[in-house]
């Protein structure tokens, strides 16, 4: 008999640089439990959603960019589209009942940037800003 080593929180995170084909297993594969997740920025605040349920999906663009109002996300190779998702604390919900409360319009993003800056190494998370250049923020996160 094998056994299969536990899966961490970190294990579960949805890398959107890889093709859709494999971000679509590993939400499949960890549906429902423990659950693929990534953080949206919602209201000025990053939440971190389950993504449950997805398809693949016509579209490309920047990796972790959301390219449509239908929550389609672009992948390193192809898209998704986000069918079932889970904030939270709050109870599961189709893409659609998700987006009625909280519109994400196209340009959003879901991923997270790493970028080195000279004089050292910050975890302080900083907002994401499109102009920003590796010399004014350490870390970019999710754009709210």
């Amino acid at each position: 008999m094998t056994y299969a080593a536990k899966i961490e929180k970190a294990e579960a995170r949805i890398d959107w640089n890889k093709p859709a084909r494999a971000v679509l297993r590993h939400v499949h594969g960890l549906s429902p439990f423990p659950g693929a997740w990534c953080e949206m920025g919602i209201e000025g605040e990053q939440v971190r959603a389950k993504i449950l349920r997805c398809a693949m999906a016509d579209g490309s663009g920047v990796p972790g960019d959301v390219l449509d109002d239908h929550l389609t996300v672009a992948c390193k190779e192809g898209a998704l589209r986000i069918l079932e998702l889970q904030r939270a604390g709050k109870a599961p919900m189709k893409a659609e009942d998700f987006l009625r409360g909280t519109p994400l319009k196209a340009g959003r993003t879901f991923r997270v940037i790493v970028i080195p800056r000279e004089g050292g190494v910050s975890s302080t998370p900083q907002p994401c800003d499109r102009t920003a250049t590796p010399r004014e923020y350490w870390i970019i996160r999710l754009r709210g």
